[in-house]
């Protein structure tokens, strides 16, 4: 039977259960400490965002079209995943052979995996590398770039342009704070992006059965509490550039400083504010919701769907928060719960603890949480019990003989 989405409460969680808060730092800055960690912020544009809602925390011409050097390199990445195959192994060519800027030196003719390229592409952030992917999924430089531009307007950006896929400057090559931010916020739902950008170290393959060992330029990884990972990037034009990604206690947050001589500092102290906003919210204690749903051939009528655990949810505050239940409108029985029972009923093998719903919380109608629903207590199906007359028992002994 298809699920369906069954209202059984929309409610503000204020009315629903008693919220408990507990800040995820140890103070909790106040808009003049906002004012005091902008000030000192150096970059020429910079934001500071929610990689979940893209809401912006804090930002200073985040909109303005600038360079961003390196940085292009996120989206490149992006285009390679979308469109390329990690395993497909790459033919070096001329084109990608002492290109300007950083590189890991690669030989016309040797072979390495697009993986082993894009891992290349944002730890060292290799120029070659960059060129040789483009070929390799576009057909050509100019093709890929196709994409790349493609994919902005996917992405619904409207101030960015690239006419390569390294960020060698060009006057037409540009974006803005806040769209970098949208494009590694995009990138962190790929979990091969974020294990590419969270790499420390690595070693890939070298011509003649060699290894060419790697290392990410970016200083805050590994340095910083929960940082996932980013991209650094820097031309005389476009100046130092940054863009980050950092996670704590549920919360994920994205920095960009675009033209920021002090970017490790200014990214430190924009993201220690903006972690600072946070807050746990239990939202309902452990079995605290209880939905009554009808039982069909069942022993009783109905039974309650329930929630086995806590749950919480790491926001801003805790306004416009509401709960819908999704389930069946009825259950079959027999049907085993979280009282455990065994792994049958009437003789018949079930899974133990099903999910038989989903409680789904959203803010401002946006999804914030789900959790699984169980069914609270095993019921068994009913089975009907006819009495015999002594004349059919002794019937039914008879045929048994014979």
């Amino acid at each position: 039977m298809k699920t369906q989405k069954v209202v059984s409460f929309f409610l503000i969680l204020a009315c629903l259960c008693s919220l408990s808060m507990a800040a995820l730092a140890d103070t909790s800055l106040t808009s003049t400490d906002y004012l005091d960690v902008a000030s000192h912020v150096s970059a020429q544009s910079f934001v500071l965002m929610d990689a979940n809602t893209l809401e912006v925390l804090g930002s200073a011409k985040e909109e303005v079209r600038l360079p961003m050097a390196s940085t292009t390199k996120l989206m490149t990445a992006l285009v390679a995943l979308k469109y390329g195959d990690l395993e497909s192994t790459v033919t070096i060519t001329n084109e990608a052979v002492g290109v300007e800027g950083s590189s890991i030196y690669l030989y016309a003719g040797e072979k390495l995996t697009l993986s082993e390229l894009l891992y290349g592409l944002l730890l060292e952030s290799a120029n070659d590398a960059a060129v040789a992917i483009a070929i390799h999924v576009g057909g050509s430089m100019e093709k890929f770039v196709e994409l790349m531009n493609q994919e902005a307007v996917v992405m619904g950006l409207k101030n960015t342009h690239f006419t390569n896929p390294h960020g060698l400057h060009n006057d037409e090559h540009y974006s803005t704070a806040y769209e970098m931010g949208v494009i590694i916020a995009i990138g962190l739902n790929n979990e091969e992006f974020v294990r590419i950008i969270s790499t420390k170290n690595c070693k890939i393959t070298q011509k003649d059965d060699g290894y060419r060992y790697l290392s990410n330029h970016n200083r805050l990884l590994g340095s910083y509490d929960g940082y996932v990972g980013g991209k650094t990037g820097y031309t005389t034009t476009a100046g130092r550039c940054l863009v980050s990604a950092a996670y704590r206690n549920g919360a994920t947050l994205i920095a960009v400083t675009l033209n920021d001589p002090n970017d490790w500092a200014d990214h430190r102290s924009l993201l220690d504010y903006g972690f600072s906003q946070y807050e746990t919210f239990v939202l309902a204690e452990e079995k605290s919701i209880q939905i009554e749903v009808p039982v069909v051939g069942g022993v009783i009528s109905q039974t309650v769907l329930t929630n086995r655990d806590s749950i919480k949810a790491t926001l801003r505050d805790d306004e416009g928060i509401v709960c819908v239940i999704e389930a069946q409108p009825f259950l079959y029985a027999p049907i085993i719960g979280t009282d455990g029972g065994s792994q049958s009923v009437n003789g018949e093998a079930i899974v133990v603890n099903p999910v038989y719903g989903e409680a789904v919380y959203y803010q401002n109608n946006r999804e914030v949480t789900r959790v699984s629903l169980y069914v609270a207590s095993s019921v068994d199906r009913y089975e009907e019990v006819i009495e015999l007359t002594f004349w059919q028992k002794l019937w039914n002994a008879i045929k048994s003989i014979f």
